[in-house]
């Protein structure tokens, strides 16, 4: 890392980075030469899972915290606040680095976050938030900001939410103070001008360090995959199903993780819930006839009990562990602390998609049993979740190469996952925001719904509504190809009026709107308001 003696890292910390990697890669390098991201330039980084993101954001982080500024390095989910807590406190141990974590869980060191007493504050997208709109000289008082996984912005459920970070985050540019912003995304369709609505340049790569042969499993036991040498499809066959009559997908799991571990491969095996990470597990260990993760289950917590322990512990006793929320952190950070230790005879993970976000744990094989998000209404993965989710196989400095696989039972499931996920490019970024429509009403319903949630239900003025709505990602886009396109004083004027009408919000007497429960449904769940009107007409006049 002689590269970054220029800039006059401690020797202490770069002693720290060299743990892990011996030398700045491509991505980094150009992140420091080209990008200026030591030089306090705003950057989006957009590249493979495993390709040094992180170390990016890092870098920027620890130059301020080098010329006395705080950080922020915020993350989508709490379950990767802590991973990376425990990674910055072992590794920048013994230069002293303050690191502090705020997550809503008890442990979290709020006090001393709103002194100022830290260097470097882990936080979940919304505490922060939450957190800026109740305590603003937080964000007045940091010198960079590192967001992660902000390919979120597209997601459906807290999209909107992070848009509202990010604006608010914007927003100190009007007040003279403003952080750098390092914004970390796994691969991304086109960008849509997120870089320019941040201010930012952006740092795109498309190339995987560590090659991944990505492929099908389909129900002869075949193998078809696209081949990381040459880029050509390949056919072959692989497993036998053991065709166990129960018309499940154990009959091609537990052939295919048997043959990946004799291969003394390490692998992952994604399931959408917590029951089936359990079901998983339990069939596997009963069936590979591995020896039991001795080491793993000495180490577990000997405290209270998460509802899972017990299984958890029959499963290591099978070589095989789980990894879901009924476990507690300090259960799940051992797992992932001995998955990774390739002298551990851990060698087998049954996880959830939580897995996939950033979490360190590399692996040679991931296994995808189905890619549709459960609920009442189902919903498939979209691509850049399969490429997260397949990225976490073949990691650099772990392996030399990664192989993945979908459980494709029958021909349409086969063709399907083949030409939408193998094949596939990942979304284009879009703004949640915007995404049910331009009708003014269904704005003011995400709007409050994402300031409900980050401010405590507290509501908002009219002014704060206009101001989000025009200074949002959402409302950059619409400017692109309609530069005359403004959100005003009278769209909302009528938007609220018709929304009070239907009871869908409510003022509270004192100037600031707030959703009723029926417009809490619409705004969080993005069904659009017409829907969510005909409802109430029907429920109003039940028998007109």
């Amino acid at each position: 890392m002689a590269s970054l003696e220029a800039f006059r890292f401690p020797p202490e910390l770069i002693a720290a980075w060299a743990e892990a990697v011996p030398s700045l890669n491509q991505l980094q390098q150009d992140a420091v030469n080209e990008f200026g991201v030591l030089a306090g330039e705003h950057l989006v980084v957009s590249a493979p899972t495993s390709s040094g993101k992180t170390l990016i954001g890092e870098l920027a982080a620890l130059k301020g915290v080098l010329e006395r500024k705080r950080a922020l390095f915020l993350l989508p989910m709490k379950a990767l606040v802590n991973d990376k807590y425990a990674e910055f406190s072992r590794k920048y141990e013994t230069f002293g680095l303050r690191t502090i974590r705020a997550t809503g869980d008890i442990n979290d060191d709020i006090p001393a976050l709103i002194r100022g007493q830290y260097d470097v504050c882990l936080m979940t997208y919304e505490k922060c938030a939450a957190l800026a709109l109740a305590q603003p000289h937080i964000l007045q008082e940091v010198g960079t900001v590192i967001v992660d996984e902000v390919q979120m912005i597209v997601d459906q459920s807290r999209g909107a939410n992070l848009e509202f970070l990010l604006t608010l985050i914007r927003a100190r540019r009007r007040f003279g103070s403003e952080p750098q912003l390092i914004a970390l995304s796994a691969v991304i369709g086109d960008s849509n001008g997120l870089e320019r609505w941040l201010n930012a340049r952006l740092l795109r790569r498309d190339g995987r360090p560590v090659p991944l042969d990505e492929g099908t499993i389909r129900s002869d036991g075949s193998v078809h995959y696209l081949s990381a040498e040459d880029g050509s499809e390949k056919e072959e066959p692989y497993i036998e199903p053991i065709w166990s009559g129960k018309n499940s997908s154990q009959d091609w799991v537990i052939p295919l993780v048997k043959k990946l571990v004799d291969e003394g491969k390490s692998v992952i095996v994604f399931r959408s819930v917590r029951g089936a990470t359990v079901g998983c597990a339990t069939y596997l260990a009963q069936s590979l006839g591995l020896p039991p993760a001795q080491e793993t289950i000495e180490a577990l917590p000997t405290g209270d009990p998460s509802v899972s322990s017990a299984a958890l512990r029959r499963a290591l006793a099978g070589g095989v562990a789980f990894h879901n929320s009924d476990l507690d952190r300090d259960e799940r950070l051992l797992l992932e602390e001995h998955f990774r230790d390739s002298d551990k005879s851990l060698r087998v993970m049954v996880a959830t998609t939580t897995l996939a976000m950033g979490i360190n744990t590399p692996a040679e094989a991931v296994i995808i049993v189905e890619l549709v998000h459960p609920g009442p209404t189902p919903t498939r993965y979209t691509v850049a979740e399969y490429k997260n989710m397949v990225g976490r196989a073949g990691r650099l400095g772990y392996t030399a190469k990664g192989t993945s696989y979908v459980i494709a039972p029958d021909p349409r499931s086969k063709y399907d996952i083949w030409q939408y996920y193998v094949l596939g490019h990942p979304e284009d970024v879009e703004s949640r925001l915007f995404a049910v429509g331009s009708d003014p009403r269904n704005l003011v319903l995400r709007t409050l719904a994402a300031s409900e949630q980050l401010k405590q239900g507290k509501g908002m003025t009219a002014d704060e509504i206009i101001a989000f709505i025009e200074d949002s990602f959402g409302a950059f886009q619409h400017r692109q190809s309609a530069p005359s396109w403004e959100w005003g004083t009278a769209q909302l004027e009528t938007a609220v009026a018709d929304l009070a009408h239907h009871e869908l919000i409510e003022d509270d007497g004192a100037g600031r709107l707030a959703l009723a429960p029926l417009g809490r449904l619409a705004g969080e769940s993005g069904t659009d308001v017409v829907s969510i009107i005909r409802l109430v007409e029907a429920l109003r006049f039940p028998f007109v």
